[in-house]
């Protein structure tokens, strides 16, 4: 269902990508980069004269990975902590095999 159209006040716009709400002469988005264009029209990064690209499917994927995690900050932070922890392990294949490990230790505790 379609969410209510909310009134933002003077001088804000919500970003088509995300969500968050921006200065209204933002050039882009404070939250996900989202690129705003003059004229109130609004492009994501990566479309040149309305062609979509790549990019745009990736634009997509990461939105939907925030509205997952609650907040771009969630999101940035579930990021954060697998980088680390690749950097510590050395491959997500380890990662995946240990994830598999201690479930198979819990189910038989």
């Amino acid at each position: 269902m379609p969410r209510k159209a909310e009134k933002l006040g003077r001088g804000r716009k919500r970003c088509q990508a995300c969500g968050a709400i921006n200065p209204a002469r933002a050039v882009e988005c404070k939250s996900c980069g989202y690129q705003f264009v003059k004229g109130g029209k609004s492009r994501a990064p990566g479309k040149v004269g309305g062609s979509a690209t790549a990019d745009d499917a990736a634009i997509q994927e990461v939105v939907s990975f925030i509205r997952q995690h609650g907040s771009v900050e969630s999101a940035r932070q579930v990021v954060e902590d697998v980088r680390q922890l690749l950097e510590k392990v050395g491959s997500m294949e380890k990662i995946l095999k240990c994830f598999d490990l201690v479930s198979l230790i819990r189910e038989n505790i």
